[in-house]
């Protein structure tokens, strides 16, 4: 960030173009704003009391503003050494919200990189969750009907933003206006992507880009080849279509086709599939349930699954059973 900061401040940052001189560099300034971001307070003046109080004097040393910038100009109180609310305005305007997130996007991916560089993380990579996210505005999102357009036209403030109605089978934080965060992170907690979407956006269509995008083309490059690779994540992400597009990459999904809500109706589909036997050709002592569940006739069959590639370099999932009770033949 600092290299774009410093551009921004030009030769003589501390100066403006009409003279008097600036209280603070654009570092500066950027670091408070992210100190809100990090506390999640809707406005700057909410961040600026909190910064100002006795609890964040730790903060304001290590930020740099627990020294007055007016000394000699009027009576001190404790905000003097902390930017005010018009600073924050012009430096909003400097350094406008589009620029900001291309170069946050490109230190998210050099922190991203740095680290698949170590096989320890790369390790960790091995194992990987997906799930979305609500993250709620007090801003107001489109609103649209069954054919698309939006209702609430003359109210938008935040048009990229979307909207849930309520619903009795979910608790208020997942409903409103907002977006949609689906991060894909390692054992460690370890972001590799995080698309952000309207919060009424179809999860399963938003992972399928994020793995043909970002996931196919800029991490699992860069992770070992050899091995196999395991993303969990909730019944909502079951799509032929996703499962599709990674088991070409090496990845094996770990997705319920059925989801194990609290739900009578979700209950009641568990259920249903738990009681059905498909036939394997082949091998008359293996079946496998609604789940795609391997399962010995006996009912303690164990399986495994492992990662070889063809001729191509193309990745095959393999799935093996055997059963450690009866000794069933091998399944493959």
């Amino acid at each position: 960030m600092r290299p774009v900061l410093d551009e921004i401040d030009g030769p003589d940052r501390k100066r403006t173009k009409r003279g008097p001189q600036r209280l603070y560099s654009s570092e500066e300034l950027e670091s408070v704003l992210l100190f809100q971001r990090v506390c999640g307070l809707p406005d700057f003046r909410l961040a600026r009391n909190l910064l100002a109080s006795d609890r964040h004097s730790a903060t304001r040393r290590i930020l740099g503003f627990d020294r007055p910038r007016n000394a000699g100009r009027r009576v001190m109180r404790l905000t003097d050494g902390i930017p005010s609310e018009a600073s924050m305005s012009r430096h909003r305007k400097r350094f406008g919200e589009s620029r900001r997130l291309e170069i946050y996007r490109k230190l998210f991916e050099r922190f991203r990189d740095e680290h698949l560089e170590d096989p320890a993380m790369r390790e960790e990579a091995r194992t990987l969750y997906l799930d979305g996210t609500h993250v709620l505005t007090h801003y107001t999102c489109p609103v649209r009907d069954g054919n698309g357009r939006v209702k609430n036209a003359d109210d938008v403030t935040c048009a990229d933003g979307g909207w849930v109605p309520p619903s009795k089978n979910m608790p208020w934080r997942t409903h409103g206006h907002g977006f949609n965060l689906m991060p894909l992170i390692s054992s460690s907690g370890l972001p590799l992507a995080g698309p952000v979407t309207a919060i009424n956006d179809s999860e399963r269509s938003t992972a399928i880009r994020m793995i043909e995008d970002e996931f196919a083309t800029e991490v699992a490059p860069k992770l070992d080849q050899d091995k196999l690779i395991i993303l969990t994540a909730d019944g909502g992400l079951h799509s032929q279509d996703l499962r599709r597009r990674l088991r070409p990459l090496g990845v094996v999904e770990n997705i319920h086709i059925a989801s194990h809500a609290e739900r009578e109706s979700s209950r009641n589909q568990v259920k249903k599939r738990d009681k059905v036997r498909v036939p394997i050709d082949g091998y008359r002592d293996w079946v496998a349930n609604g789940h795609r569940e391997l399962l010995c006739r006996c009912g303690k069959g164990t399986t495994a699954r492992t990662l070889k590639r063809d001729g191509t370099g193309r990745a095959v999932v393999r799935a093996e059973g055997r059963c450690r009770s009866c000794g069933n033949v091998t399944i493959t």
